[in-house]
This record gives structure tokens, C-alpha cells and sequence, in this order.
């Protein structure tokens, strides 16, 4: 189900264009590469709301997690 919607988003429906597919809801650092993979590309939004707010070191360290994830995946060091 998840797969048909992203796909749905990826491509021009009617008169309606292609949109960027928005991700919430549980993304963790850890789950970024299957994020990624399964959008099939890195253009989508994440919002990483309670990942970040709840992280252990505060805001700060939450969001330096999700980036030096991000660079992980793009580099492919991350799991």
C-alpha cells in the first residue's frame, strides 16, 4: 500500500501534477536508508518531529542524528 501511494506521488496524475511524497510518523536515524529506498530516490520530506524532541542530548543533538545519518546514506557508511 505505502509503495502505490509513493508511486502515485511520483508521477502527474490528470491535471494534477507530481507531488514530493511527505513521510511522517516513527523515522528514526536508524530507518533512513529504507526511507530512501523504499521512496526510491532522496526526494522526499521527512518529518521527524518526536525523533528530534525526545532525543536523549535535546534538539540539537536529535537533528545532528538525522544529518550525519543523511550523509551516511548518501555515503553509504549508515545501515
Amino acid at each position: 500500500e505505502n509503495r502505490r501511494c509513493l508511486a502515485a506521488c511520483a508521477g502527474a496524475s490528470g491535471r494534477v501534477e507530481a507531488a514530493v511524497p511527505v513521510l511522517a510518523g516513527g523515522k528514526t536515524p536508524d530507518g533512513l536508508r529504507q526511507v530512501r529506498d523504499a521512496v526510491g530516490s532522496a526526494d522526499f520530506l521527512l518529518i521527524a518531529a518526536s525523533a528530534v524532541d525526545l532525543h536523549p542530548g535535546g534538539l540539537e543533538a536529535g537533528a545532528r542524528a538525522f544529518r550525519e545519518a543523511w550523509r551516511g546514506v548518501e555515503g553509504g557508511d549508515h545501515p
